[in-house]
């Protein structure tokens, strides 16, 4: 067992928007007229945005944390949203499939019937891998994140990993995560979701979601998301049966103390996990013991435990070091 420059696009057509509505000269038309024109820049923004993204996409990995040239990027919640609009409408488009027989490739129009051995510019892969990272748009987006994460709401969409950390994401984001899992077709395997503010009731969501929905979650990331007791017990109630998850991070939640601990040792966790990431939290020698005793388990299937950075002094490290030695 192991121990183991910002190109920010914002709002700011839409503040101005909000603040122009209390203006008037007489009959409105102006402000609809300026509104109208401040919507079509921001739909500008999010087609240009998803034309040019769409270009550095490849082999099924789609990355809107940078641009073409590697740079961090970063939307407001508006532009996000238009964004998400746009891709759909620029995937949605595209009539090509990629045909194979084994030694011979090909490209097929469902549109027109066309047939081709080149590549065609318009053809789009599917898209497997997700990367919408350190935007910090909130829960406004939820329903646009919904709508990523619904399979076969848009087309070459086919979600198996899926990067929304460091976007401020609370409960309602969660709970529209969460519901995509239920649907059919949902194909994914990977979320990371760090450095949100998601707390138990967002663990929660997402944990029943893992237990029950079709989704066969691989690796759960929730590492600095206000995640607590309560949470860690969410999870532990879940992680049982024929589960899918191997992959649990909880680490930076400083919420998570003995009782936490406590929850994860006694469920099946350490039965069905192979990686557990505790670092940071604030488990001290009490919750060590009990994650200790759980290590004696026949069936044991963990392989990595981290727990660096707890409240664990000797007493708790000795019984974890007799444990893993014996």
């Amino acid at each position: 067992m192991g121990i183991c420059a910002s190109a920010h696009v914002d709002s700011s057509s839409s503040r101005g928007e909000s603040k122009g509505r209390g203006k008037s000269n007489g009959d409105g038309g102006e402000d609809d007229e300026e509104r109208k024109r401040k919507r079509g820049e921001l739909e500008n923004i999010g087609s240009m945005l998803a034309a040019e993204l769409l270009q550095s996409a490849g082999s099924g990995k789609l990355d809107l944390s940078h641009d073409r040239k590697g740079k961090k990027i970063k939307f407001s919640a508006v532009v996000f949203n238009q964004l998400v609009g746009a891709l759909s409408a620029a995937l949605g488009v595209c009539s090509w499939e990629q045909i194979s027989d084994g030694n011979q490739t090909w490209y097929y129009d469902k549109a027109t019937g066309e047939t081709t051995w080149q590549r065609p510019e318009e053809y789009r892969e599917d898209v497997h891998t997700l990367d919408i990272a350190n935007h910090q748009v909130g829960d406004e987006c939820a329903p646009a994140i919904g709508k990523l994460c619904t399979p076969k709401l848009i087309n070459r969409l086919t979600l198996i990993e899926l990067n929304l950390s460091h976007n401020k994401l609370g409960k309602a984001s969660c709970d529209c995560i969460a519901s995509s899992m239920y649907m059919p077709g949902c194909s994914l395997q990977k979320l990371r979701l760090c450095d949100n503010a998601i707390g138990d009731q967002g663990a929660r969501s997402l944990a029943i979601a893992i237990q029950s929905g079709v989704a066969k979650i691989h690796a759960l990331y929730l590492d600095r998301c206000k995640v607590g007791n309560e949470g860690a017990s969410s999870l532990s109630d879940n992680i049982r049966g024929d589960i899918s998850l191997r992959i649990l991070s909880l680490s930076g939640n400083r919420m998570i103390r003995n009782e936490g601990a406590l929850a994860l040792a006694q469920g099946e966790a350490f039965t069905i996990l192979q990686d557990l990431y505790l670092s940071g939290t604030k488990i001290g020698d009490e919750g060590a013991c009990s994650i200790a005793e759980a290590l004696t388990k026949p069936v044991c299937s963990l392989r990595t435990l981290s727990l660096s950075g707890c409240n664990i002094h000797d007493k708790g490290g000795e019984a974890l070091s007799s444990k893993m030695s014996a």
